[in-house]
């Protein structure tokens, strides 16, 4: 009988295991099926599926000449100083440029550059003492022919190549999306199969082609994935359940987000697919920038609708997340594009205001590089792209004199220096230059929707558009320099003349007016252009009315006091959020009403304690009196001399031309309301003299106006030439490298294991609650905690009014907390879980914790949000909640009902109010949860042991307590310190293999479950 028992116990045993094991060759075939849906196409497969033994022999062999360290880069180069051509690793500072290839009047895509080109350049980027150049994307076969030509021919000065591989907008916003990740992951591939000269791609429009041959792999310092990826994008992205892409044996990813983890799969299918099938290896990065950093920030906050910006705050993608593998020893490093004027936080930042460079000034740029260093340890970041332009507009201003334009060359060199200067000394792992050329094509916000059509953007050089202007080597048109020397026009100071001309960036004009002394008298040109019957037909100065409308009245004074200026109706000042949208057309009137050119650089703001920083206006019509010629004045726009011979040159945008190629002004659309264009076919210029009261002396010359026609052009002509910040760089290059700073890590001989006071080594710990007495809790709190991916804590609601409607109310009630439940927040019972007496607040966390402290938010200003940030920063080593009532915005019929049936003084806060708290609670850094989970990781801590043992380099740690089973499914942390450098986690919530980061690493364990812990490193 005992017999028949045990062999029951015997199948059953063995019908489980198998069913385990049918489930687990489920899972895997399922995760195999989601896999090769992407590393497989329809004509070739992307990978193939070898044997993991075969993988790690294959990784074993590979060859690297390149590893990213803790802090900087080493690469394998010849010792020839001993007589022997031994090879030894040398830690070097990655200095270089960006390379974009799109050369006037040519799209990127286009791939206009040759051969003979790309020698030229790497001869001068190679002179200017660089050793890397990064580009963004795989680019024609002579690219790579020209590198491995120049490599070999200056084995003395080196061209490292930083090798980029695009990333277009995916469909849906989805980065993750399963055909976009296909496309992205078959790019890869091509690149990798490029820089090893083992290539044929055929033809696809956007996209370079060609046979590759040449082998540049052993140049090929890195891999710098994907773009600067869009917030709303990775928000999207972000919702998905799962991302079925898989790492871990190359690059592993702890704690990630899903397009952290997408990230991650990217990245080891760029590293397997190169060990696999080429044995070699790099360093590995993705692009990342200042909107995507780990950090955040109260200042940066979209307070209103109405605001038409990206929220530059809201997602991260934390690079000190992933660690390389101890399969791949190149390793992982950060790449962010900085600038030092977008977003706005990284000069509107409280702790970024006061911080000096070593020249003695306020840097907020440096105090930036500071703060991120400091949250990504533990590997290189390379500033991927930085730099200033050398553009006559401006469409961002900072306090702290870094702008997005507005700079001579003179000042371009002068700030590209510090910037750079400032990485260095920061002990970042390189400084990557944007942009080695001037790219015509490119759009910037400010003044794109007057770049129309868009297409022939490339056919011309918009001075005003500081993205055309940020290069190293100028491609430009410039006819003329201003510099008072009448011979180049042709002509002589003999007697009075007007002439006039134009090239791709610029309007030109020169006159010989003997009689003309600005010490005496205002100079005045009116400008009609386009429409005689349009305009202004009245002049400020003049009272006789005009026989064409004007649009444009340049006025000088002298040399500080120059400006064109613009008929009010023709102006284009625009801020949607005041509702100022001009009508972008010049309109008939006889008002001679002319005004600044005035453009909104910085929208006035609000950050999220409720302070405001000012608006920023740009004059875009204020002109520069200088010799164009100079670096230090090459914006100027004007010129003369005592002699009576005057130069002037102006941008096409400032007098609102939108294509000069084409003849094409600004006209908007009447039905659309929208920027728009008509063609014009030409300039009509009068020109006054008044005395310096304005009294009208003269109209020259000889009472008629001079008409200027230009001839449109589809191939633009261009020279190129070596700015000064050429030079600058090419000395502070020179003899730049790692800069080392000491560490002050004091990290134990020993290996440490404790329990965190709080989930994964918060500092603190937040809730959120609302006591379940209204709809309002659910209706609109819900929406803010899914975009902020936060979870909260809901009381069952148990009161509804006692009135007609009762029924659909607690039918919506019920439909609501449904999705609540959905969505995984907690739902408590609404019953006295809050007590409070008349001087403390108090809730019932768990049966077996004391009673903890709560925070009763009442109204917006009790308490208000300066006090609620007061307190926060004040709250480490603490448990702070939380609790709201009534959610209404202000002024709704909701919030009307509830004064009317609650009195005025019913406690309520407004949606806006109610994201600022939750805001303010993430940006604390403190673990955000619910009641119950926060209540619980605090009753297992407080009753468990931690034991370990150690078996060679392996420990064995278990979490133990004798509370019920239901305990061990809530996973809490144990903190490793000691001098590992690389460990391997399994049986925990965070397996894998993770790089020890300060000294410590977190690893989420379950309760009574045994976790080994090996030392790799």
């Amino acid at each position: 009988m005992k017999l028949k028992y045990l062999i029951i116990l015997l199948l059953l045993l063995l019908l489980a295991f198998i069913v385990r094991q049918m489930l687990n060759i489920e899972s895997r075939l399922r995760e195999r099926g989601d896999v090769e849906v992407i590393y497989k196409q329809t004509d070739r497969i992307l990978l193939e599926d070898i044997p993991q033994e075969q993988l790690k022999k294959k990784a074993a062999l590979s060859d690297y000449y390149f590893i990213a360290g803790d802090n900087f880069f080493s690469v394998l180069e010849k010792n020839s100083q001993t007589g022997s051509l031994k090879y030894e690793w040398e830690e070097i500072f990655v200095k270089g440029v960006n390379m974009g290839v799109a050369l006037p009047g040519k799209f990127p895509a286009e791939f206009a550059a040759t051969y003979e080109e790309y020698i030229d350049w790497f001869i001068k980027i190679g002179e200017m003492n660089a050793n890397t150049i990064r580009v963004y994307t795989i680019l024609p076969p002579e690219f790579y022919q020209a590198l491995s030509w120049y490599n070999m021919h200056y084995e003395n000065r080196k061209l490292y190549l930083m090798q980029g591989v695009w990333a277009k907008e995916p469909p849906n916003d989805n980065y993750a999306d399963p055909a976009y990740t296909r496309d992205f992951l078959n790019e890869i591939k091509d690149a990798v199969d490029v820089i090893h000269g083992n290539a044929f791609i055929e033809p696809v429009p956007g996209h370079a082609h060609g046979v590759y041959a040449y082998d540049v792999s052993r140049y090929t310092i890195g891999w710098m994935l994907g773009r600067e990826w869009e917030p709303y994008a990775v928000t999207k992205t972000n919702q998905n359940d799962n991302v079925n892409l898989p790492y871990g044996f190359f690059v592993n990813v702890i704690n990630a987000s899903p397009m952290e983890e997408w990230l991650a799969g990217v990245m080891e299918f760029t590293v397997r697919y190169e060990t696999q099938y080429y044995q070699a290896q790099r360093p590995v990065s993705f692009v990342n920038w200042l909107p995507l950093d780990p950090l955040y920030h109260n200042s940066e906050f979209i307070e209103s609708e109405d605001v038409k910006e990206f929220d530059n705050d809201l997602e991260d993608i934390d690079m000190e997340k992933f660690s390389a593998t101890h399969h791949f020893k190149p390793g992982v490093f950060a790449s962010y594009h900085i600038y030092p004027y977008y977003p706005d936080f990284v000069f509107q930042e409280e702790k970024y205001r006061n911080t000096k460079n070593h020249h003695g000034d306020m840097d907020n740029y440096l105090a930036y590089l500071i703060d991120l260093k400091k949250n990504q340890v533990g590997m290189p970041i390379i500033v991927a792209e930085y730099g200033v332009p050398s553009s006559r507009g401006n469409s961002h201003y900072t306090p702290f004199g870094y702008h997005q334009g507005g700079y001579s060359e003179k000042e371009q060199a002068d700030v590209s220096v510090l910037m750079t200067e400032n990485i260095h000394r920061t002990a970042y792992a390189g400084a990557l230059y944007f942009a080695w050329i001037d790219e015509w094509f490119k759009k910037n916000w400010l003044v794109m929707d007057f770049e129309r059509p868009i297409h022939r953007r490339k056919k011309w050089h918009n001075m005003e558009n500081p993205e055309q202007n940020y290069g190293i080597l100028a491609l430009e048109s410039r006819k003329y320099e201003l510099d008072g020397n009448p011979g180049k026009w042709g002509k002589k100071l003999e007697k009075p003349f007007v002439v006039t001309d134009y090239d791709e960036a610029y309007f030109y004009l020169a006159a010989y007016m003997p009689d003309v002394n600005f010490d005496k008298h205002n100079f005045y040109i009116a400008f009609d252009t386009y429409d005689k019957n349009k305009g202004s037909f009245r002049l400020p100065f003049h009272t006789k009315p005009l026989k064409r409308g004007v649009e444009f009245l340049l006025s000088v004074k002298n040399k500080n006091d120059a400006q064109l200026l613009v008929d009010q109706y023709y102006d284009i000042f625009t801020d949607r959020a005041k509702g100022i949208v001009p009508t972008y057309r010049s309109q008939k009137n006889d008002e001679g009403v002319f005004v600044e050119q005035l453009l909104l650089a910085n929208r006035k703001r609000t950050d999220l304690l409720g302070d405001t920083f000012p608006e920023v206006r740009h004059n875009r019509g204020a002109l520069i009196f200088g010799k164009s010629g100079e670096a230090e004045t090459s914006n100027a726009n004007i010129y003369w001399k005592d002699n009576g011979f005057f130069e002037l040159r102006l941008p096409w945008q400032i007098l609102n031309v939108t294509d000069p190629s084409s003849r094409a002004v600004l006209h908007g659309n009447i039905d659309t309301g929208e920027p728009d264009y008509v063609h014009t076919d030409g300039f009509h210029l009068q020109f006054y003299v008044t005395d310096k009261n304005n009294r009208p002396v003269n109209i020259y010359p000889n009472n008629q106006s001079t008409f200027f026609r230009w001839n449109t052009w589809d191939t633009p002509g261009y020279k190129s030439r070596l700015k000064p910040v050429y030079y600058a760089l090419a000395e502070l290059f020179k003899d730049m490298k790692p800069k080392q700073i000491s560490c002050t890590l004091d990290i134990p001989a020993d290996h440490n294991f404790s329990l965190t006071a709080y989930y994964r080594g918060h500092q603190g710990a937040i809730s959120i609650a609302m006591d379940g007495k209204c709809y309002s809790q659910y209706s609109n709190v819900r929406p803010i905690l899914e975009k902020y991916r936060l979870k909260a804590t809901f009381a069952e609601a148990s009161y509804t009014p006692v009135r007609s409607g009762a029924t659909q109310y607690r039918m919506m009630l019920s439909n609501e907390l449904e999705k609540i439940r959905q969505q995984a927040h907690e739902i408590r019972s609404d019953q006295h879980w809050i007590d409070y007496d008349a001087s403390n607040n108090y809730f019932n966390a768990f049966p077996l914790l004391t009673p903890q402290p709560l925070v009763k938010v009442t109204n917006e200003n009790t308490p208000g949000i300066h006090y609620i940030d007061s307190l926060l920063r004040k709250a480490a080593g603490k448990w702070t909640v939380f609790l709201v009532r009534h959610i209404y915005k202000p002024g709704s019929e909701a919030h009307a009902n509830l004064m009317r049936l609650a009195g005025s003084d019913a406690p309520n806060i407004s949606p806006l109010f109610f994201e600022r708290l939750l805001r303010l609670s993430r940006n604390t850094g403190f673990w955000v949860a619910p009641i119950s989970e926060i209540a619980t990781y605090i009753h297992i801590r407080n009753n468990a042991r931690l034991n370990f043992e150690k078996i060679d380099n392996r420990y064995f740690i278990t979490v133990s307590h004798n509370m019920s089973y239901s305990f061990n499914k809530y996973p809490v942390t144990v903190k490793y310190e000691g001098p590992g450098n690389l460990i391997r986690v399994e049986g925990s919530a965070t397996d894998g293999i993770h790089k020890v980061r300060r000294g410590q690493l977190f690893i989420d364990v379950y309760p009574n479950t045994k976790t080994s812990i090996e030392i790799l490193e």
